[in-house]
């Protein structure tokens, strides 16, 4: 470099002579010079060769950022997706929950509602019930003092009795004293009453003990209560306790009086002392199907008007305004009337033609509900 910078300034300054003369010089210096342009055209070059390698190397390295940038790109656009994915996610468990939460609080209300109104059916029930058990005790003497009334039998209150124990019913025939006992329960637990009124038959021996007093006890119970007593009799070796309900008061008030048509007991033949225990029986046994029928019947009436309330409330409305417009006459009873025997077979008869115009063949049917194989349908 140092001769080809020396050969241009000497080119520059050289004149004509000096051109002339030193012409050889001139020309050293220029083969010194030239060698200079070559190593400077080589190292030339050699940059040349070098900065397009360079820019070469750049270029791939500007592709690999470009590369590295989509690809950082690509992945901040996965992880912005997948944070959107991920919010999304979140709202809408968050959404499902809420409805999930929303449908168990319904379902815990509509729940408790249910449970609230069975309970306050049952309440409802228990209150019918105890309101029955309330009354029952003076429901059962006055029946007893209207059928002792209107048959001619001796009632006596509780001041009349000439006996210790203060029964609560006490009726006088053929001489001998009849206790009708009312018993009821005393709490909703009907688990404990068939215990109860065993006890209570025990206690009665301390009727017997008194003179003239009949070896029958009979303890008079709620037509609510039989489902619960599986006991109706106790054979108690020195006398008997019975458990009936009111509808079976007059038909064995009118059995114990037929006794009174003998002036002395002990003059009964044997068949007439078994005609009078069937006659008993006949209305014990018919007293109490009846009164499980009937108590059959009111559960599922019961049952009937709880599902009416499901009904919509149109019909059940309209329901309502059509109970509130009807009204059952059952005929009146009146004292000085007496019920006529042919007057109910004949309207028996009448019914039993109606029934079996309608196909109910009511003979066959009843005969099969006394040997309980009425058919279901």
């Amino acid at each position: 470099m140092d001769d080809l910078d020396r050969f241009f300034e000497k080119i520059k300054s050289v004149g004509f002579f000096e051109r002339l003369f030193n012409w050889s010089k001139l020309k050293e210096m220029s083969y010194d010079s030239h060698k200079d342009f070559l190593s400077l055209k080589h190292e030339l070059e050699t940059i040349s060769n070098e900065k397009k390698e360079l820019v070469e190397e750049k270029g791939k390295l500007s592709i690999q950022i470009d590369n590295l940038k989509e690809k950082e790109k690509e992945q901040s656009n996965k992880l912005t997706g997948f944070e959107i994915t991920k919010e999304q996610r979140q709202k809408d468990y968050e959404k499902n929950m809420e409805n999930l939460l929303k449908l168990e609080d319904n379902f815990q209300r509509k729940e408790e509602k249910l449970e609230d109104s069975q309970e306050q059916d049952r309440q409802n029930k228990f209150e019918m019930m105890k309101k029955q058990w309330r009354i029952h005790e003076d429901l059962v003497e006055q029946i007893i003092k209207k059928i002792s009334s209107k048959y001619t039998i001796k009632y006596l209150s509780k001041t009349d009795i000439p006996f210790k124990g203060s029964p609560d019913n006490c009726i006088q025939i053929a001489g001998e004293y009849i206790i009708f006992d009312a018993k009821s329960p005393k709490d909703d637990n009907l688990d404990n009453f068939p215990k109860y009124i065993k006890a209570q038959a025990e206690q009665a021996k301390k009727y017997i003990k008194e003179k003239n007093v009949k070896k029958d006890i009979f303890l008079v119970v709620p037509s609510n209560t039989v489902d619960e007593i599986k006991q109706f009799s106790y054979n108690m070796v020195d006398y008997s306790v019975y458990i009936i309900t009111l509808d079976a008061l007059e038909p064995i008030i009118l059995s114990l009086q037929k006794i009174e048509d003998y002036e002395f007991t002990d003059q009964l033949s044997p068949e007439e002392r078994q005609h009078i225990c069937r006659i008993i029986g006949k209305f014990a046994h018919t007293s109490k199907r009846r009164i499980q029928v009937d108590h059959f019947f009111a559960k599922e009436y019961i049952d009937i008007l709880s599902k009416c309330y499901d009904l919509p409330k149109e019909i059940l409305d309209g329901a309502v305004e059509a109970e509130k417009s009807g009204m059952l006459n059952p005929p009146m009873e009146k004292r000085v009337k007496q019920i006529s025997e042919d007057k109910i077979k004949e309207d028996s008869e009448r019914i039993k033609r109606e029934a079996e115009a309608k196909n109910i063949y009511m003979d066959s049917d009843f005969s099969k509900l006394d040997e309980g194989k009425l058919d279901k349908d």
